[in-house]
């Protein structure tokens, strides 16, 4: 459980921060005056908490279906990496068709939170499949 809710607050709160600096550094700094950059990323943080609730219940089960079968730990995060940039795109396209499959600058949005949650799911370690102690992994 502690592996699912650091790789979710991850990706929450390091994507919309990792997004609002691509933006002032992509040259909309005009954006940024009178604390918009701040109400952006709450909201983008407040709507990714709640968009992915049920990702991460799916992720929840999943994860605990392929130790329970006493899948190889690096197998276990391919598949849960497979998921997660799925359930990213879906997220997105849900939101807003254009950040999927339009060529204009919101499709690096998705691409910038597929990469945090890559990176989450593999810097965090999980806890040991039942049956096993953590000298086995």
């Amino acid at each position: 459980m502690k592996y699912l809710l650091k790789l979710w607050l991850s990706v929450v709160l390091v994507s919309p921060f990792i997004v609002c600096c691509l933006l002032a550094l992509s040259g909309g700094k005009e954006w940024i005056n009178g604390g918009t950059a701040i109400l952006l990323l709450s909201l983008m943080v407040f709507t990714g908490l709640l968009m992915s609730i049920p990702a991460m219940a799916v992720l929840f089960f999943l994860k605990a279906y392929l130790q329970k079968n006493n899948s190889n730990p690096v197998m276990v995060k391919a598949l849960i990496c497979i998921f997660a940039i799925s359930a990213i795109y879906l997220n997105f396209l849900v939101a807003d068709y254009s950040f999927v499959f339009s060529l204009a600058n919101n499709i690096w949005w998705p691409a910038v939170y597929c990469a945090t949650a890559t990176a989450a799911i593999f810097y965090f370690k999980m806890s040991p499949q039942p049956g096993k102690t953590a000298t086995d992994e």
